[in-house]
C-alpha cells in the first residue's frame, strides 16, 4: 500500500512548489538526484518495503517535510543522528536532513550499545530522529540529544522558501 502524502501536499512536483528552482543540470548532492527523479518520474515507485511503498514524489514531499521540521533546530552543517531500521523512514530522514543543510549519520539499532555510545561521543548530535518503536531506547541512549519522531516530522508543513535558501548555499 502506498503511504499518503502529508496533509497539504498533493504529491506533485513542480517548479513552483518544490526545491527544483535551481539549476539541476549540475548535480551537487543526493538531493539533486531525488529532485530530478521526482520531476521525471513522480508516480514511479521509488522504494518498496514489505508492507509499504512510496513514489518519488512522495519520497520528495516527506523529505521536504522532515527538512522543514528540522529548520527550527538550525541543523546547517551539523550532524543529525538517524536511529531506526533501514527503510523508507530512514531515507526520508536522510534526504530531509540534507535538505535542511545538515549531515546524517545512520545509527543502526542492531549495533551493540557500547558502539552506539562511542559513535554518539564522536558525533555529538544535537538531534536524533527515530521511530515510535525505538523512541524509549533512543531517549535512553541519546539523552543529551533532542529525540524527534519520524512519523511526526513527515507531517510538518513544508517551507519551500527556507529550504531553497539553504540549498542555494550548498557546495556539496
Amino acid at each position: 500500500r502506498r503511504s499518503p502524502p502529508p496533509s497539504g501536499c498533493s504529491g506533485e512536483v513542480s517548479r513552483d512548489t518544490d526545491l527544483s528552482a535551481m539549476d539541476t543540470n549540475m548535480m551537487i548532492n543526493v538531493l539533486d538526484y531525488l529532485i530530478s527523479s521526482a520531476e521525471k518520474h513522480p508516480e514511479k515507485t521509488a522504494v518498496i518495503e514489505e508492507e509499504r511503498t512510496v513514489t518519488y514524489s512522495e519520497l520528495f514531499r516527506f523529505s521536504c517535510a522532515v527538512g522543514s521540521s528540522l529548520l527550527k533546530y538550525n541543523p546547517f552543517s551539523k550532524p543529525v543522528g538517524v536511529f531506526m531500521e533501514k527503510g523508507i523512514d530512514a531515507l526520508c530522514s536522510f534526504f530531509g536532513i540534507v535538505s535542511a543543510g545538515g549531515f546524517y549519520c545512520m545509527l543502526n539499532p542492531e549495533l551493540p550499545e557500547a558502539r552506539l555510545l562511542q559513535t554518539k561521543e564522536v558525533l555529538q548530535p544535537e538531534t536524533v530522529i527515530t521511530s515510535r518503536e525505538l523512541k524509549e531506547k533512543a531517549e535512553k541512549l541519546f539523552s543529551d540529544s533532542r529525540v524527534c519522531m519520524i512519523d511526526e516530522l513527515i507531517h510538518h508543513e513544508i517551507d519551500t522558501g527556507a529550504l531553497n535558501s539553504i540549498r542555494s548555499r550548498m557546495i556539496d
